[in-house]
């Protein structure tokens, strides 16, 4: 305490943490050709993913379950959390339409006290990943952007490139199987994917306030 006191307390009521098991919907955002709805029967990192297209992709993908809560759990002095577990990169979190705000670092956890209902509640979880995997996937297909890649950029005697007329023109990248265009080769084909996506487990903890005199 800011007084320098010490006080021991224990909590030994608390009901136990409640991790939302069973399967969960999953809509990919339509970008670079590439969306669509899926049913994670548990929680998956994308890298792992057998569609080549989520192994792959880069951007944000909608996590969507319902579940059932027991007021009675919901005491006055009981504050209740929301924990993710492990997210890859960064989640918007939603629940019974209420925006309560977005994860981007450890812990990935969130109030949802005033936000949970008796009954059925719906979550909506929207995880933002990294570009890598999607530029990684495009290293496998030929380079039809028409940029040619010089040496160090950061050289003196490094050679200059015009960029592409398509770039200048503020067009489309030219249709092929790349979807991506960078002016510096980041990777290769064969480096390992980084993990992506909601890996869980998705928790509600429970915890008391407690007054303390001093």
């Amino acid at each position: 305490m800011s007084n320098g006191k010490t006080a021991q307390i224990t909590v030994n009521d608390l009901p136990e943490a409640q991790i939302l098991r069973g399967s969960w919907q999953v809509n990919f955002k339509e970008i670079l050709g590439y969306g669509g709805k899926h049913i994670f029967e548990n929680l998956t990192d994308w890298k792992d993913h057998p569609n080549d297209s989520i192994k792959h992709y880069a951007g944000t993908a909608t996590y969507k379950k319902s579940f059932n809560f027991n007021q009675n759990l919901k005491k006055q002095d009981t504050r209740i959390t929301l924990d993710l577990g492990q997210v890859a990169v960064a989640a918007q979190v939603k629940l019974n339409g209420k925006d309560l705000g977005v994860l981007w670092k450890m812990p990935f956890t969130i109030d949802v006290t005033e936000a949970l209902k008796n009954g059925q509640n719906d979550l909506e979880i929207a995880v933002t990943n990294l570009w890598t995997n999607r530029l990684i996937g495009d290293e496998r297909y030929p380079d039809n952007s028409g940029y040619k890649f010089g040496n160090d950029p950061f050289a003196k005697d490094n050679t200059k490139f015009d960029m592409p007329d398509w770039y200048v023109k503020n067009q489309p990248v030219p249709s092929g199987q790349r979807k991506t265009f960078t002016t510096a080769n980041f990777y290769k084909a064969t480096d390992d994917l980084v993990p992506s996506g909601l890996l869980g487990d998705v928790v509600l903890r429970f915890s008391k306030v407690v007054a303390v005199k001093y």
